[in-house]
């Protein structure tokens, strides 16, 4: 009788501390998750913050797609960085971020517009202007071998 008091202790604290959460811890909880590296923890915890409207909630989404681009899950991360950037066009993260996964899944024409669109929105985006540079290029290559093959 004893051990299952307990038990039933144990489980009501358990899921007071997993559900009795905000949608800010939620969100910070999924941020401590990505930094050691816990990405399946980090999208649920994300996924919470989104459930419970997290503001800025494109800044939820983009995170969480950020999280499956580093698992390799590139066209589900391309729909979080959708959604954010349907919340917020001015917002150049999920650009930059959308125009990586593309760049992965070899995409490149769609990737290069993510980047024109995250420098646009975000002129000191260096990142952007960098990864813009090496996108031009591959695409002059490609070309280049396209051309030289006829």
């Amino acid at each position: 009788m004893k051990n299952s008091y307990l038990l039933s202790l144990t489980f009501l604290f358990c899921g007071f501390l997993l559900w009795g959460q905000t949608a800010s811890e939620w969100y910070d909880k999924g941020k401590n998750a990505y930094e050691y590296e816990k990405y399946e923890n980090a999208i649920i915890y994300f996924t919470k913050a989104i459930e419970q409207k997290f503001s800025p909630l494109e800044w939820a989404y983009n995170d969480r797609g950020y999280v499956k681009s580093e698992l390799g899950l590139y066209e589900k991360a391309i729909e979080d960085f959708d959604k954010a950037i349907d919340l917020n066009e001015s917002f150049a993260n999920p650009f930059y971020h959308r125009g990586f996964a593309r760049v992965r899944l070899g995409i490149l024409l769609s990737a290069k517009e993510d980047y024109k669109r995250a420098i646009l929105t975000d002129p000191n985006y260096t990142e952007a202007k960098n990864n813009l540079g090496r996108i031009n290029k591959k695409l002059q290559a490609q070309s280049y071998f396209t051309t030289a093959a006829k």
